[in-house]
């Protein structure tokens, strides 16, 4: 199993800690290209765990999968369980693929989920994979902490310091939507707010296959492919001392938590 010490030595952050970047060996036998075709020919459309991610995702309608397709930043498009591959190929040219709770149906990601869950909250992981420079998200922060475990090829981030703290509801919402309309360069978004987010660039650069990064909750990033196969994880869970809430429902079987202490 790869352990993510080399990334917490002293163990998983507290609530309130700033990025971590940090380069762990191993990262690329975790999720490799073959695994993932495997995945989604056997496991994403109709695996067991489809409708317990269907429930707890409360994804719109009962014939979706946990299969996304990102484009330009601001458009998903959910594959229906009924997909077959040819045809979800032939949206990805330019695309940037998601593919949701890998934890559930693939035992290396599992591992690292028992990892990251040692503080007792849930792990949700997803792999995205891109081969163009269009970016799959727009600006935007996540409620849980995250760490990013870049497999293959490599992708361009930047992380700006937060501006409000992450606390889920319709206002924060709101303020994520008028920022990430701004930054499509929309009359009606919150530019004041955008340039004040910008104003705050904590970090820029490459994240290149073996490196990881820690972005805590409320820290904006953007992330841009640069036009050659990369494929990275996002690992979403709660610090000590945070609350997890995205999503709230999924839990680690009981066999894969560790051990209380002695």
């Amino acid at each position: 199993m790869t352990s993510l010490l080399p990334v917490f030595p002293a163990g998983l952050p507290i609530r309130g800690a700033e990025p971590v970047r940090a380069a762990v060996p191993g990262l690329a036998a975790l999720l490799t290209w073959g695994d993932l075709e495997r995945i989604l020919a056997t496991s994403c459309f109709e695996g067991a765990g489809s409708e317990a991610i269907r429930d707890a995702l409360d994804l719109p309608g009962p014939g979706l999968s946990r299969v996304c397709v990102l484009t330009n930043g601001e458009s998903i498009w959910r594959a229906p369980r009924a997909t077959a591959l040819a045809d979800l190929r032939t949206r990805l040219p330019g695309a940037t693929l998601r593919v949701e709770a890998l934890e559930e149906v693939h035992p290396p990601l599992a591992a690292v989920a028992a990892e990251l869950s040692s503080a007792g909250g849930a792990v949700y992981i997803n792999a995205y994979a891109a081969w163009s420079d269009n970016k799959g998200l727009a600006l935007h922060y996540d409620y849980t902490d995250n760490l990013v475990l870049q497999l293959e090829g490599r992708k361009h981030w930047r992380v700006y310091r937060p501006t409000r703290p992450a606390v889920r509801g319709p206002e924060s919402s709101a303020y994520k939507e008028g920022l990430q309309a701004a930054a499509r360069g929309e009359e009606s978004g919150d530019h004041r707010g955008l340039r004040e987010v910008r104003a705050g660039l904590y970090w820029e650069g490459d994240l290149t296959a073996g490196d990881v990064l820690y972005v805590p909750p409320g820290w904006f990033h953007e992330v841009v492919p640069v036009g050659e196969p990369t494929l990275h994880l996002a690992c979403a869970y709660a610090a000590p001392g945070t609350a997890f809430r995205e999503p709230g429902t999924i839990r680690l079987p009981d066999g894969l938590r560790p051990l209380p202490p002695a």
